[in-house]
């Protein structure tokens, strides 16, 4: 046996050492001490750690420790004994939990090995989850029987997993429309017998197919070859899951990226009913995880970069804009590929903040000079360049986009800068960049954290309206007063009824918006339309522009008529539009609907969570009376109508 050769790996032996011993105490601080000398420590010693922990009688830090192990590049063997750590840690003690749910795991093959990697990928962003798992081969009888034990479990989201083994389909087809829609019926029946009663969110995983065929190569080319209707159905599958509010998961994608070889696993299918290697389930795991935190509103939606080194080779201060390396050469090329994927990302709303130690107008010269910048000045939400920490440049960026420090992704190539950022700033996540610039593409496409829950015309507007926003603090920051800044601005409010195509994009709002949100009561589409169908039921929706942007639809309220009174259901607004008077407005539109239904009240409530202290004295502010009374965990707020219409704000409004 070869000796260790490194302090780590010492450190390391010397704990082993001591958990033989069972002095767990000693051996969780030797193994931490080792932990603190690499930049990520390994899976495994994230493993050593929660043993430790859990050992010396501490969960919390047990479960820490094992969900830190939850890498997809760590092996099945890492994730499945950090899985089994975690379990043994009661749910309560887990660390930086944002949400509590019950899942519900439906499949056509065996669960005992994925059930908990999907609880330890979902505890990673911060979903403390327990897993109701069926019997066996009961996909169809749990989902379409209204008395069958998932459904009385009634669990709050349910994670459909089929295989390619329950496929109706066959080799061939002489009229393959006809059997891909009628399997795609087979198959999302699932879901409107999921919510006949109820509405969970669902996960609905797609079909990866194995690369044998009958028809060899010549049957990709024709429409009724089995494997060509596996994919006409996939196709189906996602887009029946756009329109009917369900998270698709394509699993066939995620196939191809590991590689068919190392996907599937005949062996484990003739052995156990499981269909995919132990090599797949960690992949599988984590992006099934990251689907669903999309569909809660929990995925990333800023990205902050570094500059010299990051989007470009070279330092832009001391080597001029004719020195950096960018286009013209392999490394050159590559760091353009990735300023090109980051600049697709911004097309479908994510939005790009750079942070940089740096001269500003010299960190901005190459997206203003350079001819081989992908990424134009336009394209950066927020530009930060200075000689400060960079964690407290990130935490000024979050507070001009306002948004949370847990939307936020940190890229930057140099190991120092990242490992600050992590120390300051937990809620940010801050993977490490491959240190070759050609891997600096792949390892974004490759990252789960920004899935989105729906693609919109709003979002792909997203980025220039926060652009807007930093425009309009500077602008702010030059006006004589608030009422002369707000009149600057020429803002235009448009309302409208929640109903047709809208509804999509205020389920989107419903389930991200976090801080200016007085109940944070999360809905589905489904949830939604049941709301809306109630007698004396109103959705009210927002959009506005201003003279630096049209800001998209950015606030909804929900309301009912309630023993006399119009009563608030849900009152939330983008923070993009913060300090524009848009509550004002909203709460004065609420009350004129009040009027006309013959209530003399509007009755608010506001439910406090961990991140919505913002709106915590938002009724008083407005006028609003305590009154005296909790319901549905928050409190009321009463003000007559008649005392809420009048308008107090520079903002144009007209109804659509």
């Amino acid at each position: 046996m070869n000796a260790p050769h490194s302090t780590a790996e010492m450190l390391e032996a010397q704990g082993d050492g001591h958990m033989r011993a069972k002095d767990y105490d000693a051996a969780a601080a030797v193994f931490e001490e080792a932990a603190s000398r690499a930049e990520i420590p390994s899976g495994a010693l994230c493993v050593k750690l929660a043993r430790a922990r859990l050992g010396a009688g501490d969960p919390a830090g047990a479960a820490g420790w094992a969900i830190r192990a939850a890498r997809e590049e760590e092996s099945f063997k890492v994730w499945s004994a950090a899985a089994g750590l975690l379990r043994r840690c009661p749910l309560e003690s887990w660390p930086d939990m944002r949400r509590t749910l019950q899942l519900g795991l439906v499949s056509t093959w065996t669960q005992s090995a994925f059930a908990p990697l999907l609880q330890l990928a979902a505890a990673r962003i911060g979903l403390a989850t327990t897993v109701y798992e069926p019997d066996f081969g009961q996909y169809f009888n749990d989902t379409l029987a209204p008395t069958s034990p998932l459904q009385q479990a009634a669990p709050d989201a349910v994670i459909l997993c089929p295989d390619y083994h329950s496929l109706g389909l066959p080799a061939f087809s002489d009229r393959p429309e006809e059997d891909v829609a009628a399997e795609l019926d087979r198959w999302t029946a699932c879901w409107a017998g999921l919510r006949r009663e109820r509405s969970p969110i669902l996960i609905q995983q797609g079909f990866a197919v194995p690369g044998g065929d009958p028809l060899g190569h010549f049957g990709s080319g024709l429409a009724g070859a089995r494997r060509s209707m596996a994919a006409t159905l996939n196709r189906g599958f996602a887009a029946a899951a756009a329109e009917g509010d369900v998270g698709f998961v394509d699993t066939a994608l995620l196939a191809a990226r590991l590689g068919a070889e190392r996907w599937f696993d005949d062996r484990g299918w003739y052995m156990a009913k499981m269909p995919f290697s132990p090599a797949a389930l960690p992949l599988l795991a984590t992006q099934t995880a990251a689907t669903l935190a999309a569909r809660l509103g929990f995925s990333r939606r800023c990205i902050v970069l570094d500059l010299d080194n990051t989007l470009w080779g070279g330092v832009i201060g001391d080597d001029g804009l004719e020195g950096i390396t960018l286009g013209g050469g392999m490394a050159g090329e590559a760091f353009q590929d990735f300023q090109a994927a980051l600049k697709d990302l911004t097309r479908r709303g994510i939005l790009l903040a750079v942070c940089s130690k740096n001269d500003p107008e010299v960190a901005l010269s190459p997206f203003r000079e350079h001819p081989e910048m992908i990424l134009k000045e336009e394209d950066i939400a927020a530009f930060v360049a200075n000689w400060q920490p960079k964690s407290e440049n990130i935490r000024a960026i979050s507070e001009t986009l306002s948004l949370g420090l847990d939307s936020f992704v940190f890229l930057d190539d140099n190991p120092y800068e990242r490992a600050e950022v992590r120390r300051a700033l937990p809620q940010v996540d801050v993977p490490p960049l491959p240190e070759d610039p050609t891997g600096y593409r792949r390892a974004l496409e490759a990252y789960p954290f920004l899935e989105p829950a729906a693609f919109t015309s709003a979002d792909r507007e997203r980025a220039g309206q926060y652009r807007a926003r930093a425009q309009a603090i500077a602008l702010q920051a030059t006006a004589g007063s608030l009422e002369d800044y707000q009149a600057s601005l020429a803002m235009e409010a448009e309302f409208g009824a929640v109903e047709g195509v809208v509804k999509s994009r205020v389920v989107q709002l419903l389930n991200k918006t976090n801080q200016f949100n007085v109940t944070t009561i999360r809905r589905n589409q489904a949830e939604l339309e049941a709301f809306l169908a109630r007698p004396g039921a109103h959705g009210v929706w927002v959009r506005l522009r201003d003279k630096f942007a049209d800001h998209g639809l950015i606030a909804v309220a929900l309301a009912e008529v309630r023993e006399g009174a119009l009563e608030i259901d849900t009152l939330l607004m983008s923070c993009r539009v913060l300090g524009r008077g848009v509550e004002e407005v909203l709460v004065a539109e609420l009350a004129r609907i009040a009027e006309r239904e013959g209530c003399a009240e509007l009755v608010g409530r506001y439910r406090p969570t961990e991140r919505n202290g913002m709106v915590a004295e938002l009724f008083p502010r407005l006028g609003f009376a305590a009154d005296g009374t909790e319901a549905e965990g928050g409190t009321l707020w009463r003000a007559a109508a008649a005392d809420l219409t009048a308008e107090t704000r520079p903002i144009q409004v007209t109804w659509v």
